[in-house]
């Protein structure tokens, strides 16, 4: 159950077995015990798992209790869960409270301080993710930096709806060298969406951050780069500038693979030009070429399979017959490209509505004629 969907639960009308408990739970603060009032914590960590409407008044007197740190826990994740905005100053009291107790009790802080990561963890769900940032640096143990020990503040900046935590993500690979390489940090920056995301990651991309042989997730990179290209028109066109002007390299390698994903004319022709510069050959446009060439649709007759339509692509084939034409080394590859058109049209068959000339008005013949050696 992640923060967003607690948010939706705010929205929904209270479940009256959540309003039966909280009216036990406000029986016990009225004149209950200390145990008693422990107790009623302990019921309201369960109530708030179910909508519950508004809780802000009783919140406050749940926090003022003076509970056991792992009780107080409970709560806090329970509020957060439920999509209450948790207050920095009372986390951040918390964690102090913890180290205090840890000098005389070291085990409380857990193996590896998992207990203290568990508290900052409730950071990125407060008014100010960015005080992740601060209880970090603040470490003395080097050991406790390790991007490894980071992966559960950033799973939980990841499930955090506040605004800034873009921001924090990437101060957060600024201030850990390596963190960038985690899954769960591409994965929380995924949940952004944004076309400043996006051109973050081509910073650090360009900057190297990702230039470990060892690194596993470029594939998901890519894929995150293609979906933004496809949801905002800009990002896209900063891609394909960027790759005007680059030869090899990891940073061009990613806009390739993002590209190929996206299977559209401008995409192709970008690549075409690419590979030309590069020396390389449009036989690997292959898969991008036959996206955008067929359609998918789910098969009426088989389960899991699927029925491909030729759809036309009457753009993308002049455009490609003009470069043809041209004098230059795009004009390899671009035939290329239009044999690989037709074969997967002699393959799965011609849509009716796609000329056969790719451009008659041009008048040039087609097929094209070898090029004189």
């Amino acid at each position: 159950m992640t923060v967003r969907r607690g948010r939706r639960l705010r929205e929904r009308p209270p479940a009256p077995e959540a309003l039966a408990i909280l009216d036990t739970v406000t029986s016990l603060l009225d004149g209950g015990s200390e145990n008693e009032q422990l107790h009623a914590i302990r019921l309201a960590v369960a109530a708030f798992r179910m909508p519950c409407g508004d809780i802000s008044a009783l919140v406050r007197r749940l926090i003022e209790i003076p509970a056991p740190l792992n009780l107080q826990r409970d709560l806090y994740v329970a509020l957060a869960l439920s999509g209450e905005r948790l207050q920095v100053d009372a986390i951040q009291s918390c964690i102090r409270a913890l180290f205090a107790e840890s000098e005389t009790k070291p085990w409380v802080l857990g193996d590896h301080h998992s207990a203290f990561f568990g508290w900052v963890e409730l950071l990125a769900f407060s008014e100010r993710p960015a005080a992740i940032l601060d209880e970090v640096a603040a470490l003395e143990q080097p050991h406790l930096k390790q991007p490894y020990q980071m992966r559960g503040l950033l799973s939980a900046l990841g499930a955090s709806a506040e605004p800034d935590v873009e921001d924090v993500l990437l101060q957060f690979a600024a201030l850990i060298p390596g963190l960038a390489q985690q899954h769960e940090w591409l994965a929380a920056l995924s949940t952004r969406g944004t076309d400043s995301s996006g051109r973050a990651l081509l910073q650090l991309l360009r900057d190297g951050a990702f230039d470990d042989p060892g690194y596993r997730d470029i594939e998901a990179l890519r894929a995150h780069l293609a979906q933004l290209a496809k949801n905002h028109i800009e990002f896209r066109a900063d891609m394909l500038g960027l790759l005007e002007h680059l030869d090899k390299g990891i940073l061009a390698s990613a806009i390739e693979r993002a590209l190929l994903m996206l299977s559209d004319t401008e995409s192709i022709l970008s690549l075409v030009r690419y590979y030309a510069r590069t020396g390389r050959s449009g036989d690997g446009l292959y898969i991008s070429i036959r996206k955008i060439a067929m359609d998918e649709r789910p098969s009426a007759q088989f389960s899991g399979a699927v029925t491909l339509f030729p759809v036309p692509v009457d753009d993308l084939r002049r455009r490609l017959f003009s470069l043809a034409l041209t004098q230059t080394s795009e004009a390899g590859v671009a035939r290329q490209c239009l044999a690989l058109i037709d074969g997967i049209r002699d393959d799965y068959g011609y849509p009716e509505s796609e000329a056969r000339h790719p451009d008659i008005r041009s008048g040039q013949p087609w097929p094209l004629l070898a090029p004189a050696a």
